[in-house]
This record gives C-alpha cells, structure tokens and sequence, in this order.
C-alpha cells in the first residue's frame, strides 16, 4: 500500500506520492499539503447513508467498512464536490471531537482556550480542520441544545458546522442520517 502521508513526514517532498488512487465510490481531492493535514495531497472522500439516525459510532462502523474514518472538508471547493448530498434539512455526521478541557459550562467562557476554533479537534490526521472549524452554523458551537451534551460535529443542512450530541437522534430535527468517510489512498 502506498501512502501519501505518514506520521513521519516533515514535508511535501517526503509525501509526495504520484501513482496514489482511491477506491471506487471515493471521489479523489487534491490538497494543498501542509503540517496541519501531515502533508496530504491527495485523499479520498465519500457520503454514506442510513434509513436510521446515526450515532457517531455507527458512522464510524459505517467508514470502516470501505477502511475510512470520519473525516471532514478542508475547503469550500471540496464541500462543493458533494453539493448533490448538500441539502438543506440533511445532516452529516463529520470528524471532531470536543477538547476534554472544553466540555464543562465554565470551560466554554475561557474564549482563548475553548473559542470556536479551538474548542474541537480533529481525530483523522489527513486533514486541516481549519476551514470546518471556521465555518459555524448559527449559534454555534452551544455545547447544550436541549440540554444535550454536545461533543460531536455535524454538517448542518449539509453546509455549516454543529455541535451535537455523539448519539443518534432519530426524532431530532438535527438527526443525521449520512456521514463523511475518508481516507488516505492506495
């Protein structure tokens, strides 16, 4: 398997990886390769979809069986490669995670260290969260809609940025019934 991006790149030059493909039903993105997605130019992204609200474990489960995680878009071009997915009124679960030291109310009103950029982090080392993480849906993140412990991310009406609980809501009007696969290519 050839890989464009290890944990040991230091540059570009080093990742580099001109005969990488990805897996039918992928749609292959071409990055700008930068520290922040450990120098990615290449990755492979797909929507998945299930007639029952997902949680973020079974979009994970659901990623896996093609051998992807999780992921998220690094720019508008690619969110706009998807635009047929991007509905209003669809929502997709994405990667990201809360930071441990942003989950309790009080942590949320230290705005340096849980602002809206820093309060999430990506957990899939192929992509530069910089854009989602930019990229809110009104209100957002609020960490307690209804009262929910909000610590997983969601493409709200396929285009913005929520927080939402990490279990599935199937009669939520935020239930996410589609996810976001990536991985890196062969």
């Amino acid at each position: 398997m050839l890989l464009i991006a290890s944990i040991d790149c230091q540059s570009s030059e080093e990742c580099f990886e001109p005969t990488a493909t990805c897996d039918p039903g992928f749609v292959t993105i071409q990055r700008t390769p930068n520290a922040a997605n450990k120098f990615t130019s290449k990755f492979c992204l797909k929507i998945v979809g299930s007639s029952n609200a997902l949680s973020n474990s079974d979009a994970e489960d659901l990623c896996s069986r093609d051998g992807a995680k999780l992921a998220m878009f690094e720019s508008l071009e690619e969110q706009n490669l998807f635009s047929e997915y991007l509905q209003k009124n669809v929502h997709i679960r994405i990667d990201g995670s809360r930071r441990i030291e942003c989950i309790l109310p009080d942590d949320l009103k230290n705005k340096e260290k849980c602002s809206p950029q820093r309060a999430f982090i990506a957990l899939h080392e192929g992509t530069d969260p910089t854009f989602t993480f930019n990229n809110w849906y009104i209100y957002n993140p609020n960490h307690n809609y209804v009262n929910i412990d909000e610590r997983c991310l969601i493409l709200v009406n396929g285009r913005e940025t929520g927080d939402i609980s990490c279990n599935a809501l199937p009669n939520n009007e935020y239930g996410a019934y589609k996810a976001l696969c990536g991985k890196l290519p062969n």
